[in-house]
């Protein structure tokens, strides 16, 4: 991602819509966002892998996307699970 200060679409100054007569970058990928209020596909897939596999709470809070996709149905969300996140961050709204 090159260009983060700028969207790819033209929008209008303030908006956050591609305007419909508009240019479109040539290369979206290289963009932060797509139009003035929503991520790129690069962003959004880099956000994604980061919210799955997380380990840190910063990201993703008491746990990953990985982690809770290894419980399974009889699996409770009981104290050792809280416990095992609260060892992870006490604070997660100080996250290191």
């Amino acid at each position: 991602i090159e260009v983060i200060d700028e969207a790819c679409c033209k929008t209008e100054a303030g908006g956050s819509s591609c305007l419909v007569d508009g240019s479109v970058c040539s290369n979206r990928s290289n963009h932060l966002f797509f139009d003035g209020g929503h991520p790129a596909d690069v962003t959004n897939s880099i956000m994604g892998r980061m919210a799955y596999s997380a380990n840190l709470t910063s990201y993703t809070y008491p746990f990953s996307i990985q982690r809770l996709a290894t419980l399974n149905s009889t699996t409770t969300f009981n104290s050792t699970l809280l416990n095992e996140a609260s060892h992870e961050n006490p604070d997660p709204m100080n996250a290191q």
